[in-house]
């Protein structure tokens, strides 16, 4: 999602107008996938200190704050289009951040795994239930 992301922003950068603007809903549409997601892969792992975690990723929203008034300053000096560097710049971060976790050596463990895979084993084994 963060590479859609990225490219819807740039295409409403380049290509400011109706179709940029289509382009940044798709950015939204886009950011409300990401945010479960990340969190969920954030606390994986955490045990005790997931209400740590959770905490310090709840406090990370702090960004939603701050980063609006920096694209409102680049608005300011550069236009809009040009200000939406700002968010393409935050969705690599997110990009980078989803490669270091495809990349880390946490896995699941064969208890989560066996968990995981309940819904789809019994899905299997009794189709009727769908």
């Amino acid at each position: 999602m963060a590479v859609t992301a990225i490219g819807l922003s740039l295409y409403a950068l380049f290509y400011p107008g109706i179709w940029g603007a289509w382009a940044l809903v798709g950015v939204s549409s886009s950011m409300c996938l990401m945010f479960p997601t990340i969190y969920g892969i954030a606390l994986h792992g955490l045990n005790a200190d997931t209400k740590l975690g959770a905490s310090g990723l709840v406090m990370a929203i702090i960004g939603g704050a701050v980063f609006p008034g920096m694209q409102g300053y680049m608005t300011d000096l550069y236009g809009s289009a040009m200000a939406l560097i700002v968010p393409t710049l935050c969705f690599l971060i997110v990009l980078a951040y989803a490669a270091f976790d495809l990349k880390s050596s946490r896995t699941y463990g064969a208890e989560e795994k066996k968990a995981a895979d309940q819904p789809l084993r019994v899905m299997r084994e009794h189709p009727e239930t769908l």
